[in-house]
């Protein structure tokens, strides 16, 4: 894209890329980039390191230059993004896994993913597109115009939250259904909504008022209660999403006739601090540090960092615009692409990391940082950024070996590691306390600290405690008759099953038919194996799990369970 085009698109999409927080963790534990900008409070701030040594991994080319759209990262590693009219699942090696198609272009910037996997995408066709995580269509929300360039966020409780061109902020139930709309004063669609801790929703709007005798409509920020009322008003224009931090503080890049400034208001709506930084335009919604330093990025080509308390830390100058929302990595590393076709990374104390040319044709979609490290960024098509100096697989688990993918995905996700020699070790036995925390991050549940503990073989100071106890809570595992655990002994194979079985709350019955010659009707396993087998966790054949002899199954129920199984169980289960 040429320089001399910036103008239309600052006129046309002068928010359009700027749509962690522990609380939105645990909505969707299971991704590791679920909306546009990281989160529903919009910090880009991941819990993931970024490469330190650059080099593009693969791209992925569609029949439309993606441009300005951001990609968004589910379980599995699985990489989402707007295309044409086209939505595009990627794989994490760079191979398509589908795409789907809607009915005209693609509006949102992002797609979005529920903490069920579900995709929420916005097409320019007036529908909200709902997408299974295999593809498949799942439901359309149709509205009467269309969904601009607003991405979808949403409330803790999975409640899709969209904007439409015809200013109606709409909240949609999980099955589709309308739950409430508000009405927005003012032409803001690609404006997305924030969603603070207390599931407070922050999105431009005007109101009308009256000075001088005169009246006129004020442009500002509106929170909105999770029920569709309005809580309160404050005047600070601006055309992009607004970052809120964890204590609830609203950040807003905000630009007037008069110039820019950062604008941090308390959850109530009162000021906190206000910090006048240029005479431009702020293009960008505002980022957070792990040290609650703010990033904004502005027409006049700069990068600015603020202190929590508002005073200007530093500024760093790109060869154009930043349009495009920054993004901040655990270290505290800013990732920024510019409209001069590089992609920066700075340190935490403004001087240049590293940067990459894009050969100066884009500079407008906001990045996404994967659990593997590799920042996913659209340009010309779709690129992997990853790192020259970290390894991208383990020693003993080649490309060919029948459990790799399964192993990639976990340790994607953050559920399961390699040792420091750079091995996994997929034959080793898993223990019963590594699988409490395997399954309980797996399925995206809560830890436990109770003060007194539910084992006398657990106690409070073991590093699987917390683990345990919120496998305990959600009715995941279960004790010997003696009252103990046993934490470091084997899990096998049938108590993996019934573990899975549980948490997913899938019905077992009595079974009629038995599959497996050593899993039959008087033993305890076996209606959790069955069930397993109809959801898929295990299937006939099934190499490497199921021994089959003669023409008979066999699933070994009493084995214990190794890391490549288990891993292989644990990624079939995240994908129901």
């Amino acid at each position: 894209m040429k320089r001399g085009k910036l103008v239309v698109i600052s006129l046309l999409l002068f928010a359009l890329v700027n749509f962690p927080s522990p609380w939105i963790l645990a909505q969707n534990p299971n991704s590791s980039w679920p909306v546009f900008h990281h989160d529903p409070a919009h910090t880009g701030l991941s819990s993931f390191v970024g490469p330190a040594q650059p080099e593009v991994l693969w791209t992925f080319s569609t029949s439309q230059p993606p441009e300005s759209r951001a990609p968004v990262i589910g379980p599995n590693g699985t990489i989402y993004f707007g295309s044409g009219y086209n939505l595009y699942a990627v794989n994490p090696d760079g191979s398509k896994k589908w795409e789907f198609a809607t009915g005209y272009n693609i509006g949102s910037i992002s797609p979005a993913i529920g903490k069920d996997g579900t995709i929420y995408i916005g097409s320019r066709d007036n529908n909200l597109y709902a997408v299974n995580p295999d593809g498949s269509k799942k439901w359309t929300f149709t509205a009467k115009s269309p969904f601009g360039y607003s991405s979808p966020s949403f409330l803790s409780d999975g409640t899709i939250l969209v904007l439409s061109e015809d200013g109606y902020l709409y909240a949609i139930n999980t099955d589709g259904s309308k739950r409430w709309d508000f009405k927005i004063d003012l032409d803001v669609y690609s404006f997305s909504p924030t969603v603070g801790p207390d599931d407070t929703i922050y999105v431009a709007n005007s109101e009308e008022v009256s000075r001088g005798g005169e009246k006129y409509r004020e442009w500002g920020l509106c929170a909105i209660r999770p029920d569709g009322t309005k809580a309160w008003f404050y005047p600070a224009p601006s055309e992009h999403s607004v970052a809120v931090a964890k204590d609830g503080t609203i950040y807003i890049g905000s630009s007037s006739g008069v110039g820019s400034s950062v604008i941090a208001l308390t959850s109530k709506g009162d000021l906190k601090w206000s910090c006048p930084l240029t005479k431009s335009i702020i293009l960008s919604g505002p980022a957070l540090g792990p040290d609650g330093s703010i990033y904004v990025g502005s027409h006049d080509h700069f990068i600015y960092a603020l202190s929590q308390d508002g005073r200007l830390k530093w500024k760093f100058e790109t060869g154009y615009a930043v349009v495009s929302a920054p993004i901040v990595d655990a270290k505290g590393t800013i990732y920024v692409f510019s409209a001069d076709g590089f992609l920066y990374a700075l340190n935490a104390d403004g001087s240049l990391n590293w940067k990459l040319d894009f050969g100066g044709e884009y500079g407008f979609s906001s990045p996404a940082l994967g659990a593997n490290g590799v920042l996913y960024i659209c340009a010309d098509k779709l690129y992997a950024i990853g790192d020259k100096s970290r390894p991208t697989s383990f020693s003993d688990v080649l490309s060919d070996y029948w459990a790799s993918s399964a192993i990639l995905d976990l340790v994607q996700a953050g559920i399961i590691k390699g040792y420091p020699d750079g091995t996994f070790k997929p034959e080793n036995p898993v223990t019963r306390a590594e699988f409490a925390k395997m399954a309980l991050l797996s399925l995206g549940l809560k830890e436990e600290k109770p003060e007194n503990p539910t084992f006398p073989d657990v106690p409070k100071d073991h590093w699987a405690y917390s683990y345990v106890e919120g496998a305990v809570k959600a009715g995941l595992i279960k004790g010997y008759p003696d009252g103990t655990f046993k934490p470091d002994g084997q899990v096998t194979k049938a108590e993996e099953m019934a573990v899975i079985v549980r948490g997913k709350k899938w019905e077992t019955g009595t079974p009629t038919e038995f599959h497996f010659s050593d899993c039959q009707a008087d033993a305890w396993f076996t209606p959790y194996v069955e069930t397993a087998l109809a959801q898929g966790i295990v299937k006939i054949p099934d190499p490497n799990i199921v021994l089959e002899e003669g023409g008979a199954f066999k699933f070994e129920p009493n084995s214990p369970a190794t890391r490549a199984q288990t891993a292989v169980f644990l990624a079939r289960m995240r994908e129901k």
